[in-house]
């Protein structure tokens, strides 16, 4: 079940851009998202270090790429519904 997961995530993110993201890349934006929501009160840096450990973001494209698109996300997720961009 979890790969059917996987496969859905890569379904709808990869024609979205994030084809240079490797697979679990993709999976973490969803980790992002969720938990923009589930802590408040928490920077995007902190998020990072409690989903991802003291060191979140390799400083290789691939790594500069991948912290991009989970503050994209993260930002997106914390904007208030409803209200223009």
């Amino acid at each position: 079940m979890k790969r059917l997961g996987c496969a859905l995530l890569f379904l709808v993110f990869v024609p979205l851009g994030f084809a240079k993201l490797t697979m679990e890349q993709i999976e973490m934006l969803a980790n992002f998202s969720h938990a923009s929501e589930e802590y408040p009160d928490l920077s995007f840096e902190e998020v990072a270090l409690k989903l991802l450990g003291s060191e979140p973001f390799k400083p290789t494209p691939n790594g500069k790429e991948f912290e991009k698109e989970c503050r994209e996300v993260f930002n997106r997720e914390r904007k208030p519904w409803g209200k223009p961009n």
